[in-house]
């Protein structure tokens, strides 16, 4: 495989690194987020609304500077429940489980991780090594796909039932998909292209040795 085999090595390292950004989101790192609400200021008589944006990331959220205990798992509602007037309880057994998920955001770098140092081996190893080395970079792929798709479900379902609940109360909301949806996209699709460019160094590696075997007859 030779140097094929550098740019999907270089792939699995740059989605290693996108992983470690995601893992390191709110409430650790406010400046990437999954998911982000802003609530408006609203004054209305004695009853009035703090204003500012609720962040969601992989070990809590933030609302404006108080943020949740980093914890693995944690219910999605409560800083919503936190603005004045509101008290919402989502109850969604599937949809509060679901956060556990976002722990295979770091185990897709780990995986990531193991792709690029198995693939410094294959860039001086054989056939058979390049082979194994596109399996486990295709693997690492497939996890991070599911990976992204769970990181957008659940926060797609939690907009859709945070509007339902928020309707009821009278409080209007704007929400959206944050940063580390995108970086995880990207994260992916170096995956899938560096498992590609894996498959490719072995067609055309081998190829490239018929032909330069043929040449010295």
């Amino acid at each position: 495989m030779g140097r094929a085999a550098i740019p999907a090595v270089f792939l699995a390292f740059a989605a290693m690194v996108l992983y470690v950004f995601i893992t390191v989101s709110t409430p650790v790192w406010n400046k990437v987020t999954f998911f982000h609400i802003d609530v408006p200021r609203v004054t209305v008589g004695n009853f009035g609304t703090e204003g500012g944006t609720i962040s969601y990331g992989f070990l809590g959220w933030c609302f404006n500077d108080q943020c949740s205990e980093k914890d693995l798992g944690y219910r999605l509602e409560d800083p919503v429940n936190s603005i004045q007037g509101v008290n919402i309880n989502i109850d969604n057994e599937a949809l509060e489980r679901i956060t556990y998920t976002l722990i295979l955001n770091p185990v897709s770098g780990l995986l990531s991780l193991l792709v690029t140092l198995f693939g410094l081996l294959a860039i001086r190893g054989g056939r058979i090594t390049a082979i194994f080395l596109t399996i486990f970079e295709g693997f690492t792929a497939v996890v991070g796909c599911v990976t992204l798709a769970l990181n957008v479900a659940l926060f797609k379902v939690f907009e859709n039932v945070l509007h339902d609940r928020l309707q009821d109360v009278g409080i209007s909301i704007t929400s959206s998909l944050d940063n580390a949806e995108w970086l995880s996209v990207a994260a992916a699709g170096c995956l899938i292209v560096g498992t590609v460019l894996s498959l490719l160094g072995i067609c055309f590696g081998r190829s490239s040795n018929r032909r330069r075997d043929i040449s010295y007859v």
